[in-house]
């Protein structure tokens, strides 16, 4: 008995499987680092603050932050920017021009 032969259309196209990637820690420009203890005052903006809790690798809301306002202390983790508020794991929304300062905590 013949068998037949099943018809296999040649592929024209470059097929490169993950042969080409980018390093995620090469980012142009310095990430200047936010750690500091409850004590010291920065340089930095709050948005300064923020672009670079965004920036660190990992997920925003696995990093414990104190949110310094001038009516409450928050110490909670972020869950993200929507517009000018932060949304914390708390169902807070802080609006970004109430907030004094942004301190990590160990």
């Amino acid at each position: 008995m013949k068998k037949n032969k099943v018809f296999v259309n040649k592929s024209l196209r470059r097929i490169g499987n993950n042969q080409s990637y980018y390093d995620i820690n090469d980012l142009s420009g310095d990430i200047i680092p936010i750690k500091e203890t409850k004590g010291t005052k920065s340089n930095l903006t709050v948005e300064e603050k923020l672009n670079n809790l965004f920036k660190i690798n990992g997920y925003i809301f696995n990093i414990n932050v104190i949110i310094i306002t001038e009516t409450r202390e928050y110490h909670t983790k972020i869950a993200g920017k929507v517009n000018n508020h932060l949304i914390t794991l708390d169902n807070d929304i802080i609006n970004i021009y109430d907030i004094k300062d942004i301190i990590i905590k160990d």
